[in-house]
């Protein structure tokens, strides 16, 4: 009787031991943070029928939908652009008052940018950054990388 009680706590403070040697060392996969377009339709079902509500929407053309944020900056703010048939979802900045600057100061404050003539790329990093570097993201980052699903939760700063 008494074998079986050292048995059975040796077992329990083996698998402890193991336990917490597997907490203190794990250490998560690191997040994919390229360039990506792609959503998933549940994303963008999601998005549509309840994130939306904090969007004016607007049609470029067909099938591609620009969602603009009912609070925005002066300066400038990004825009959410869906194209409904290929499943993709773009970050755009889109400049603020007054427009008769051609360049503006970038959202990562390390220089300045045409946001008319760069690339959907651009845009993409631009926003990647400011949402990585800002204590509380606008909520535009914070829609459009679930999106595209780079969860906001797992961004390492």
């Amino acid at each position: 009787m008494l074998s079986e009680r050292r048995l059975l706590a040796g077992a329990l403070s083996a698998i402890a031991v193991g336990l917490c040697l597997a907490w203190a060392t794990y250490q998560p996969a690191p997040v994919d943070e390229s360039y990506r377009t792609d959503m998933q339709e549940n994303r963008h079902l999601y998005f549509k029928n309840i994130r939306s509500i904090h969007y004016l929407r607007g049609e470029v053309g067909n099938g591609i939908f620009v969602y603009t944020p009912k609070v925005r900056g002066d300066s400038g703010h990004f825009v959410i652009r869906i194209n409904t048939y290929t499943q993709e979802a773009h970050l755009r900045w889109v400049r603020g008052n007054p427009p008769g600057r051609p360049t503006v100061v970038r959202p990562d404050s390390l220089g300045y940018w045409n946001p008319d003539t760069a690339g959907a790329q651009t845009h993409w990093h631009q926003g990647l950054y400011a949402f990585k570097h800002r204590q509380r993201p606008d909520r535009v980052l914070r829609d459009y990388f679930e999106l595209v699903d780079l969860n906001p939760v797992r961004v390492s700063k």
